[in-house]
Order: structure tokens, then C-alpha cells, then sequence
């Protein structure tokens, strides 16, 4: 497998499953070429981190993509939010 990188899909669904069942049909096609290293769900809300080649990243529409520590740490690490918030649940 190519070099992986990190990415977070977030989607939602709460009217219809169509954005939930993409990214399942998706995972299904990538099945032991993408690495799912934390998901969680709020009800209507998917969360997945992930590692994948660059080829199946390509795939994933832009709206189901977001900013994450994992996905963007060089972006978190240096917001002074973030690091309020890591030294409240790192005590």
C-alpha cells in the first residue's frame, strides 16, 4: 500500500441516510486498505478517523471531510483554544 495519510469524515443522518450509507459502501469497497482508527456516533452523527492511500481519499466527497486533531494536528497544536482545552482533560 502507498504512503497513508490521515483524514476525518463527519456526516450527519438524521433526515436520510444517504451521506451514512456512502461512507459505508465506501469503507466496504477500501475493506483492508483503510485503517479506521477511532469512530464515534452522537445519534445522527458519524465521526470516523482514518488512514488510506491518497487513491481512495480521492474518492471522498469534500463535505464529508473536516479539521481535526487527528487529521490536522499542525493546525490544533498551535490554536490557543486547543490548548486550553487539552490542559482541562489532560489534569
Amino acid at each position: 500500500m502507498s504512503e497513508l495519510k490521515r483524514i476525518t469524515i463527519f456526516v450527519l443522518h438524521h433526515d436520510d441516510s444517504a451521506d451514512f450509507d456512502w461512507v459505508h459502501a465506501w469503507l466496504e469497497k477500501w475493506e483492508g486498505q483503510v485503517i479506521i482508527t477511532d469512530y464515534s456516533c452522537g445519534g445522527w452523527e458519524h465521526l470516523w478517523n482514518l488512514e488510506a492511500s491518497q487513491e481512495a481519499l480521492n474518492e471522498v466527497p469534500s463535505g464529508f471531510l473536516c479539521s481535526s486533531a487527528w487529521s490536522a494536528p499542525e493546525i490544533f497544536e498551535k490554536s490557543s483554544f486547543w490548548q486550553k482545552l487539552k490542559r482541562l482533560f489532560t489534569k
